[in-house]
Protein backbone atom coordinates (compact mmCIF):
# COMPACT_ATOMS: atom_id res chain seq x y z
CA UNK A 1 0.00 0.00 0.00
CA UNK A 2 3.16 2.40 -0.27
CA UNK A 3 3.62 5.35 1.94
CA UNK A 4 -0.02 4.97 3.26
CA UNK A 5 -0.56 5.89 7.15
CA UNK A 6 -0.88 3.09 9.12
CA UNK A 7 -3.88 4.75 11.33
CA UNK A 8 -5.77 4.47 7.19
CA UNK A 9 -4.29 0.86 6.24
CA UNK A 10 -6.24 0.18 9.65
CA UNK A 11 -9.30 2.13 8.49
CA UNK A 12 -9.22 0.10 4.85
CA UNK A 13 -8.59 -3.01 6.86
CA UNK A 14 -11.12 -2.31 9.21
CA UNK A 15 -14.08 -1.60 6.34
CA UNK A 16 -12.53 -4.38 4.26
CA UNK A 17 -13.77 -6.99 7.71
CA UNK A 18 -17.38 -5.39 8.04
CA UNK A 19 -17.85 -5.69 4.11
CA UNK A 20 -17.28 -9.17 4.71
CA UNK A 21 -19.70 -9.55 8.20
CA UNK A 22 -21.53 -7.52 6.67
CA UNK A 23 -22.60 -8.74 3.19
CA UNK A 24 -21.69 -5.92 1.59
CA UNK A 25 -20.40 -6.27 -2.14
CA UNK A 26 -18.88 -3.52 -4.78
CA UNK A 27 -21.40 -1.00 -5.48
CA UNK A 28 -20.36 -1.01 -8.92
CA UNK A 29 -20.34 -4.49 -9.19
CA UNK A 30 -24.02 -4.42 -8.84
CA UNK A 31 -23.57 -8.07 -7.63
CA UNK A 32 -23.67 -8.70 -3.65
CA UNK A 33 -21.54 -11.82 -2.39
CA UNK A 34 -22.66 -14.13 0.25
CA UNK A 35 -21.35 -12.88 3.84
CA UNK A 36 -18.36 -14.89 4.69
CA UNK A 37 -19.69 -17.67 7.09
CA UNK A 38 -18.20 -18.67 10.36
CA UNK A 39 -17.65 -22.06 11.36
CA UNK A 40 -20.78 -23.34 12.57
CA UNK A 41 -20.50 -24.63 16.49
CA UNK A 42 -21.58 -28.06 17.23
CA UNK A 43 -25.46 -28.04 18.76
CA UNK A 44 -26.57 -25.25 17.40
CA UNK A 45 -28.74 -25.34 14.43
CA UNK A 46 -27.97 -24.90 10.79
CA UNK A 47 -30.76 -22.25 9.92
CA UNK A 48 -32.66 -19.90 12.31
CA UNK A 49 -35.67 -18.29 10.59
CA UNK A 50 -36.38 -14.54 11.60
CA UNK A 51 -39.84 -13.12 12.43
CA UNK A 52 -39.08 -9.77 11.85
CA UNK A 53 -41.90 -7.79 14.00
CA UNK A 54 -40.70 -3.72 13.54
CA UNK A 55 -43.61 -2.70 11.65
CA UNK A 56 -46.18 -4.03 14.36
CA UNK A 57 -44.23 -4.27 17.57
CA UNK A 58 -41.91 -2.09 17.00
CA UNK A 59 -44.30 0.88 15.65
CA UNK A 60 -46.99 0.25 18.00
CA UNK A 61 -45.22 2.26 20.90
CA UNK A 62 -44.42 5.24 18.87
CA UNK A 63 -45.94 8.25 20.90
CA UNK A 64 -46.28 10.39 17.38
CA UNK A 65 -48.47 8.82 14.57
CA UNK A 66 -46.11 7.20 12.21
CA UNK A 67 -47.55 7.76 8.32
CA UNK A 68 -48.81 5.13 6.57
CA UNK A 69 -46.98 5.56 3.62
CA UNK A 70 -43.83 5.80 5.77
CA UNK A 71 -45.09 1.86 7.63
CA UNK A 72 -45.40 1.06 3.80
CA UNK A 73 -42.18 1.84 2.69
CA UNK A 74 -40.56 0.19 5.21
CA UNK A 75 -42.21 -3.30 4.85
CA UNK A 76 -41.83 -3.03 1.09
CA UNK A 77 -37.73 -2.09 2.26
CA UNK A 78 -37.63 -5.28 4.95
CA UNK A 79 -39.30 -7.50 1.89
CA UNK A 80 -36.22 -7.17 -0.06
CA UNK A 81 -33.27 -8.11 2.47
CA UNK A 82 -34.09 -12.75 2.50
CA UNK A 83 -36.45 -12.13 5.48
CA UNK A 84 -39.31 -14.72 4.92
CA UNK A 85 -41.62 -13.57 7.65
CA UNK A 86 -42.70 -9.68 8.47
CA UNK A 87 -45.66 -8.64 10.91
CA UNK A 88 -47.23 -5.93 9.33
CA UNK A 89 -49.63 -4.89 11.54
CA UNK A 90 -52.32 -5.47 14.17
CA UNK A 91 -56.03 -5.09 13.97
CA UNK A 92 -56.67 -3.92 17.17
CA UNK A 93 -59.36 -1.16 18.04
CA UNK A 94 -57.47 2.39 17.34
CA UNK A 95 -59.24 3.74 21.05
CA UNK A 96 -56.09 1.00 22.40
CA UNK A 97 -53.45 1.34 19.97
CA UNK A 98 -54.16 4.53 17.86
CA UNK A 99 -50.92 3.85 16.20
CA UNK A 100 -52.22 0.70 14.46
CA UNK A 101 -55.67 2.67 13.22
CA UNK A 102 -54.12 2.44 9.52
CA UNK A 103 -54.15 -1.73 9.77
CA UNK A 104 -56.39 -2.12 7.22
CA UNK A 105 -54.49 0.45 4.43
CA UNK A 106 -51.51 -0.68 5.70
CA UNK A 107 -52.24 -4.04 4.97
CA UNK A 108 -53.54 -3.41 1.27
CA UNK A 109 -50.87 -0.97 0.40
CA UNK A 110 -47.78 -3.05 0.55
CA UNK A 111 -46.24 -5.13 -2.04
CA UNK A 112 -46.07 -8.94 -1.17
CA UNK A 113 -43.14 -10.64 -2.63
CA UNK A 114 -43.26 -14.55 -3.42
CA UNK A 115 -41.89 -16.42 -0.47
CA UNK A 116 -42.44 -14.07 2.09
CA UNK A 117 -45.64 -14.28 5.00
CA UNK A 118 -46.50 -11.37 6.40
CA UNK A 119 -48.72 -12.08 9.19
CA UNK A 120 -50.82 -9.93 11.27
CA UNK A 121 -52.41 -9.58 14.91
CA UNK A 122 -55.88 -10.04 15.61
CA UNK A 123 -56.73 -10.38 19.29
CA UNK A 124 -60.87 -11.46 18.55
CA UNK A 125 -63.01 -12.40 15.95
CA UNK A 126 -63.84 -9.01 14.37
CA UNK A 127 -60.44 -8.42 13.94
CA UNK A 128 -59.80 -12.17 12.36
CA UNK A 129 -62.32 -10.48 9.59
CA UNK A 130 -61.15 -7.68 9.40
CA UNK A 131 -57.73 -8.76 8.72
CA UNK A 132 -59.01 -11.61 6.44
CA UNK A 133 -60.89 -8.81 4.10
CA UNK A 134 -57.75 -6.51 4.08
CA UNK A 135 -55.87 -9.28 2.60
CA UNK A 136 -54.71 -11.28 5.17
CA UNK A 137 -53.43 -15.16 4.96
CA UNK A 138 -51.73 -15.34 8.34
CA UNK A 139 -52.78 -14.06 11.64
CA UNK A 140 -51.32 -14.17 15.43
CA UNK A 141 -53.27 -14.20 18.46
CA UNK A 142 -51.47 -13.08 21.39
CA UNK A 143 -52.07 -14.05 25.24
CA UNK A 144 -50.06 -14.07 28.33
CA UNK A 145 -49.15 -15.98 31.39
CA UNK A 146 -49.87 -13.62 33.69
CA UNK A 147 -53.28 -12.66 34.73
CA UNK A 148 -52.89 -9.46 35.81
CA UNK A 149 -51.08 -8.45 32.10
CA UNK A 150 -53.94 -10.40 30.14
CA UNK A 151 -56.37 -7.68 31.66
CA UNK A 152 -54.44 -4.29 31.35
CA UNK A 153 -52.76 -5.38 27.55
CA UNK A 154 -56.47 -7.32 26.08
CA UNK A 155 -58.84 -6.19 28.98
CA UNK A 156 -60.19 -9.68 29.56
CA UNK A 157 -58.60 -12.76 32.27
CA UNK A 158 -56.41 -15.46 30.38
CA UNK A 159 -59.26 -18.07 30.67
CA UNK A 160 -61.65 -15.71 28.39
CA UNK A 161 -59.22 -15.22 25.83
CA UNK A 162 -58.42 -18.41 25.30
CA UNK A 163 -62.28 -18.48 24.76
CA UNK A 164 -61.82 -15.50 21.67
CA UNK A 165 -58.65 -17.08 20.55
CA UNK A 166 -60.47 -20.55 20.38
CA UNK A 167 -62.82 -18.37 17.95
CA UNK A 168 -60.67 -17.00 15.77
CA UNK A 169 -58.48 -20.55 15.26
CA UNK A 170 -61.73 -22.10 14.34
CA UNK A 171 -62.53 -19.62 11.72
CA UNK A 172 -58.87 -19.61 10.59
CA UNK A 173 -59.15 -23.34 10.25
CA UNK A 174 -61.83 -23.57 8.19
CA UNK A 175 -60.60 -21.03 5.85
CA UNK A 176 -56.50 -22.40 5.60
CA UNK A 177 -54.87 -19.76 7.32
CA UNK A 178 -52.31 -20.60 9.56
CA UNK A 179 -52.51 -18.96 13.18
CA UNK A 180 -49.47 -18.26 15.72
CA UNK A 181 -49.79 -17.87 19.03
CA UNK A 182 -47.79 -15.48 21.12
CA UNK A 183 -47.00 -15.97 25.45
CA UNK A 184 -45.85 -12.30 26.77
CA UNK A 185 -44.52 -12.01 30.54
CA UNK A 186 -42.55 -15.77 29.97
CA UNK A 187 -39.87 -14.33 31.88
CA UNK A 188 -41.43 -12.09 34.36
CA UNK A 189 -44.40 -9.22 34.50
CA UNK A 190 -44.33 -5.66 35.29
CA UNK A 191 -47.39 -6.33 37.61
CA UNK A 192 -47.02 -9.86 39.24
CA UNK A 193 -43.25 -9.85 38.96
CA UNK A 194 -41.56 -13.50 38.22
CA UNK A 195 -43.89 -15.99 36.40
CA UNK A 196 -43.67 -19.98 36.72
CA UNK A 197 -42.42 -21.37 34.50
CA UNK A 198 -45.09 -24.14 34.25
CA UNK A 199 -47.67 -21.22 33.90
CA UNK A 200 -46.45 -20.24 30.33
CA UNK A 201 -46.03 -24.04 29.49
CA UNK A 202 -49.61 -23.93 30.45
CA UNK A 203 -50.82 -21.22 28.34
CA UNK A 204 -48.60 -22.42 25.78
CA UNK A 205 -50.12 -26.09 25.93
CA UNK A 206 -53.75 -24.72 25.34
CA UNK A 207 -52.52 -22.09 22.02
CA UNK A 208 -50.82 -25.42 20.73
CA UNK A 209 -53.67 -27.43 21.59
CA UNK A 210 -56.25 -24.98 19.64
CA UNK A 211 -54.03 -25.49 16.64
CA UNK A 212 -51.28 -22.58 16.63
CA UNK A 213 -48.18 -24.02 14.23
CA UNK A 214 -46.13 -21.88 16.40
CA UNK A 215 -45.90 -20.58 19.83
CA UNK A 216 -43.48 -17.45 20.57
CA UNK A 217 -42.15 -16.84 24.30
CA UNK A 218 -41.91 -13.28 24.86
CA UNK A 219 -39.90 -11.70 27.41
CA UNK A 220 -42.10 -8.77 26.78
CA UNK A 221 -40.06 -6.49 29.76
CA UNK A 222 -36.64 -7.72 29.09
CA UNK A 223 -36.03 -8.74 32.66
CA UNK A 224 -34.82 -12.45 31.77
CA UNK A 225 -31.53 -14.14 32.07
CA UNK A 226 -30.10 -17.01 30.08
CA UNK A 227 -30.54 -18.89 33.64
CA UNK A 228 -34.31 -18.18 33.87
CA UNK A 229 -34.50 -18.59 30.10
CA UNK A 230 -33.27 -21.97 30.06
CA UNK A 231 -35.86 -22.94 33.02
CA UNK A 232 -39.03 -21.47 30.99
CA UNK A 233 -37.75 -23.56 27.70
CA UNK A 234 -37.51 -26.52 29.86
CA UNK A 235 -40.98 -26.28 31.15
CA UNK A 236 -42.68 -25.61 27.84
CA UNK A 237 -40.42 -28.36 25.72
CA UNK A 238 -42.33 -30.94 27.82
CA UNK A 239 -45.30 -30.02 26.25
CA UNK A 240 -44.43 -29.16 23.20
CA UNK A 241 -42.28 -29.90 20.22
CA UNK A 242 -39.23 -28.20 20.06
CA UNK A 243 -39.96 -27.17 16.44
CA UNK A 244 -43.23 -25.36 17.38
CA UNK A 245 -41.39 -23.18 19.62
CA UNK A 246 -39.91 -19.47 18.82
CA UNK A 247 -38.46 -16.48 21.70
CA UNK A 248 -39.33 -13.30 21.43
CA UNK A 249 -36.82 -11.03 23.40
CA UNK A 250 -36.56 -7.66 24.30
CA UNK A 251 -33.38 -5.90 25.88
CA UNK A 252 -34.02 -3.66 28.22
CA UNK A 253 -31.11 -4.94 30.52
CA UNK A 254 -29.21 -6.22 27.58
CA UNK A 255 -29.65 -9.74 27.89
CA UNK A 256 -31.37 -10.29 24.76
CA UNK A 257 -28.55 -11.67 22.81
CA UNK A 258 -27.37 -14.02 25.81
CA UNK A 259 -30.73 -15.24 25.99
CA UNK A 260 -31.15 -16.26 22.71
CA UNK A 261 -27.93 -18.01 22.13
CA UNK A 262 -29.15 -20.07 25.40
CA UNK A 263 -32.22 -21.10 23.18
CA UNK A 264 -30.57 -21.96 20.43
CA UNK A 265 -28.19 -24.22 22.58
CA UNK A 266 -31.65 -25.33 23.34
CA UNK A 267 -32.42 -26.11 19.95
CA UNK A 268 -34.74 -23.34 19.32
CA UNK A 269 -34.45 -22.04 15.29
CA UNK A 270 -37.17 -19.32 15.30
CA UNK A 271 -36.49 -15.50 16.50
CA UNK A 272 -38.17 -13.06 16.74
CA UNK A 273 -36.42 -9.58 16.29
CA UNK A 274 -37.28 -5.56 15.28
CA UNK A 275 -35.18 -3.17 13.08
CA UNK A 276 -33.09 -0.83 14.86
CA UNK A 277 -34.58 -2.38 17.99
CA UNK A 278 -37.48 -0.24 17.87
CA UNK A 279 -40.24 -1.63 20.19
CA UNK A 280 -42.04 -1.82 23.58
CA UNK A 281 -44.91 -2.33 24.93
CA UNK A 282 -48.25 0.25 26.07
CA UNK A 283 -49.14 -2.07 29.05
CA UNK A 284 -45.39 -2.41 30.11
CA UNK A 285 -44.21 0.32 31.95
CA UNK A 286 -40.35 0.02 31.30
CA UNK A 287 -39.99 -2.40 29.04
CA UNK A 288 -37.30 -0.84 26.09
CA UNK A 289 -37.60 -1.91 22.39
CA UNK A 290 -36.99 -5.57 21.14
CA UNK A 291 -33.63 -6.92 20.37
CA UNK A 292 -32.08 -5.99 16.91
CA UNK A 293 -32.21 -7.46 14.40
CA UNK A 294 -29.53 -6.33 12.92
CA UNK A 295 -27.71 -7.11 16.14
CA UNK A 296 -29.48 -10.79 16.08
CA UNK A 297 -28.24 -11.81 12.30
CA UNK A 298 -24.61 -10.47 13.47
CA UNK A 299 -24.41 -13.03 15.94
CA UNK A 300 -25.56 -15.81 13.74
CA UNK A 301 -23.76 -15.06 11.28
CA UNK A 302 -20.51 -15.49 13.54
CA UNK A 303 -21.97 -18.84 14.71
CA UNK A 304 -22.16 -20.01 11.29
CA UNK A 305 -26.05 -19.95 11.43
CA UNK A 306 -27.73 -18.81 8.25
CA UNK A 307 -30.40 -17.14 7.88
CA UNK A 308 -30.65 -16.28 4.12
CA UNK A 309 -30.47 -12.16 5.24
CA UNK A 310 -28.92 -9.37 3.99
CA UNK A 311 -27.94 -7.79 6.93
CA UNK A 312 -26.71 -4.72 5.40
CA UNK A 313 -30.06 -4.36 3.64
CA UNK A 314 -31.75 -4.63 7.03
CA UNK A 315 -29.98 -1.14 8.73
CA UNK A 316 -30.86 0.49 5.27
CA UNK A 317 -34.22 -0.15 5.90
CA UNK A 318 -33.41 0.62 10.01
CA UNK A 319 -31.80 3.82 8.73
CA UNK A 320 -34.89 4.84 6.87
CA UNK A 321 -37.15 4.17 9.90
CA UNK A 322 -35.11 5.52 12.34
CA UNK A 323 -34.93 9.01 9.96
CA UNK A 324 -38.68 9.18 9.47
CA UNK A 325 -39.56 9.21 13.44
CA UNK A 326 -36.47 10.76 14.20
CA UNK A 327 -35.07 8.39 16.60
CA UNK A 328 -31.41 6.96 16.87
CA UNK A 329 -31.40 3.13 16.39
CA UNK A 330 -31.01 1.02 19.45
CA UNK A 331 -28.68 -1.57 16.73
CA UNK A 332 -25.17 -2.07 18.29
CA UNK A 333 -23.84 -3.09 14.89
CA UNK A 334 -25.91 -0.35 12.88
CA UNK A 335 -24.19 2.22 15.34
CA UNK A 336 -20.91 0.90 14.81
CA UNK A 337 -20.85 0.17 10.93
CA UNK A 338 -22.62 3.52 10.00
CA UNK A 339 -20.44 5.30 11.96
CA UNK A 340 -17.14 4.38 10.29
CA UNK A 341 -18.52 5.55 7.07
CA UNK A 342 -19.19 2.22 4.84
CA UNK A 343 -20.25 3.59 1.04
Amino acid sequence: MGNVPSAVKHCLSYQQLLREHLWIGDPGAGVLPAPVQATQLPGLPEYVKIVEVGPRDGLQNEKTIVPTNIKIELINQLSQTGLSVIEVTSFVSAKWVPQMADHTEVMKGIDQRPGVHYPVLTPNLQGFHRAVAAGASEVSVFGAASESFSRKNINCSIGESMDKFEAVIKSARHMNIPVRGYVSCALGCPYEGNIAPDKVAEVSKKLYGMGCYEISLGDTIGVGTPGNMKKMLESVMKEIPLSALAVHCHDTYGQALANILTALQMGISVVDSSVSGLGGCPYAKGATGNVATEDVIYMLNGLGINTGVNLYKVMEAGNFICMAVNKTTNSKVAQASFNVGIE
